[in-house]
């Protein structure tokens, strides 16, 4: 590739996209290397756009425009939440909403094709922030733990403890090095359970948790069962209708394209995450207080 260069202004990029030419020409397949000539065109055109509209100086590359395209993205996200909600969100999760941003901008001018990205992104930031504050801070109280199940449980209970073992048991997993956080799917069943009765019975983790933090987060028990509430929610739209959930397990996956309008869920994600009634993001930066 010669000398180093980045992604985005190495002319390799488009040299590789215009041997798709030639190989279809010498394939004699002309109306589709036409068809990918004029994508390629179009897609050039719309990169001297992004420049002329972001840019600060005419002479700015592709590189530095997509800095500043960055720094907008910053800025919107610092309106959006407010600078106290965005300062104390991990830092990984103020990536991501940049790069939320700079993707949209891409597909919203042609550049880019699948709006799962922005989808996966915003996901990945729920899930990130829950995970902080269902897990990652509590890791030795869990490490401690114990699940133990009442000898008179009847019949009926031990079906329903099954459930709640099963949660209780990832989160055990978890925590084992290499410790990982558990997905998404796997903390709305540790929310749902945070201040559950059966749970309480098999296990003191979520009473010692909600007594530990009580002190520094008035009613950090009932927070938490709010923000369940929140994950559990689901977006009608059409004929689709996904939860937080389905939409973060498709937009990860390939083969899933298709599953849903990507781009009609992304404001229902945003609101979610940064407006009220929901706030969920507020929510969060809320429990995360020492």
């Amino acid at each position: 590739m010669e000398a180093q260069t980045t992604a985005h202004n190495d002319d390799a990029l488009w040299n590789g996209a215009n041997l798709i030419v030639e190989f279809l020409n010498e394939s004699e397949r002309q109306e589709e290397a036409i068809r990918v000539t004029e994508e390629l065109k179009k897609r050039k055109e719309q990169v001297t756009e992004i420049i002329a509209e972001y840019s600060t100086i005419g002479s700015e590359s592709i590189t530095e425009t997509l800095e500043n395209i960055r720094l907008a993205g910053e800025r919107f996200w610092v309106d959006y939440l407010s600078l106290d909600v965005w300062r104390k969100i991990d830092e990984s999760s103020r990536r991501e909403l940049v790069d939320a941003f700079v993707t949209e901008i891409m597909l919203k001018k042609g550049v880019l094709r699948g709006w799962s990205q922005v989808v996966f992104s915003l996901c990945k930031v729920l899930e990130r922030e829950t995970a902080d504050i269902l897990f990652t801070k509590w890791i030795e109280l869990i490490q401690q733990a114990v699940f133990s199940i009442p000898s008179d449980a009847s019949k009926n209970v031990l079906k329903r403890i099954k459930t709640r073992e099963i949660t209780f048991g990832t989160l055990k997993s978890c925590s084992e090095p290499p410790v990982h956080p558990p997905t998404l799917g796997q903390l709305v069943f540790v929310s749902k359970f945070w201040s559950d009765d059966i749970m309480n019975q098999c296990t003191d983790l979520f009473v010692t948790i909600n007594e530990k933090a009580e002190p520094f987060c008035k009613n950090y028990a009932l927070k938490v069962q709010e923000l369940s509430q929140f994950l559990e929610d689901k977006h009608p739209y059409n004929e689709e209708s996904p939860s937080f959930v389905d939409l973060r397990n498709a937009s990860a996956h390939p083969g899933h394209e298709d599953d849903f309008t990507w781009s009609e869920h992304i404001p229902w994600l945003k609101e979610s995450l940064g407006k009220p009634p929901k706030e969920v993001l507020r929510l969060v930066v809320e429990l995360k207080r020492k």
